[in-house]
């Protein structure tokens, strides 16, 4: 077996713990009150997260690795950006758009799957 960085392995480990952190939340948010705040914070969190993922994706691309995870993380991070800005810009009360609602959700079905590929490529020491 390879030796694997401590920090690679402790950067993929949190990686997978954000993303099964983001399913259960994604999960759970409609049995509670306010899920918002949680949201709030997590979307701080996230914004780092896909960031990571990205920096190691495009390491891992330039040692000739296979680019699916980098398209894909690519992806993710232009969606994401693109909707967290803008919420982050709506007046108090004013509703999101039905397009804000369908790139969340196409964000929300992506970022644990790109999260949890890239924690897990790390644990296992690939480029």
């Amino acid at each position: 077996m390879p030796h694997i960085p401590y920090s690679r392995r402790v950067v993929g480990g949190l990686l997978i713990a954000y993303a099964v952190v983001y399913v259960m939340q994604y999960l759970g948010s409609s049995f509670y009150d306010s899920p918002q705040r949680v949201w709030d914070i997590l979307n701080v969190v996230s914004a780092v997260a896909v960031v990571v993922a990205l920096v190691v994706n495009v390491r891992s691309v330039r040692d000739g690795v296979d680019t699916a995870l980098l398209c894909a993380n690519g992806v993710l991070a232009v969606w994401f950006f693109h909707v967290w800005t803008d919420l982050l810009t709506l007046a108090e009360g004013e509703p999101v758009s039905v397009h804000h609602d369908v790139v969340w959700e196409m964000v929300a079905a992506m970022m644990p799957i790109v999260l949890g590929a890239t924690g897990l490529k790390l644990l296992r020491g690939d480029r």
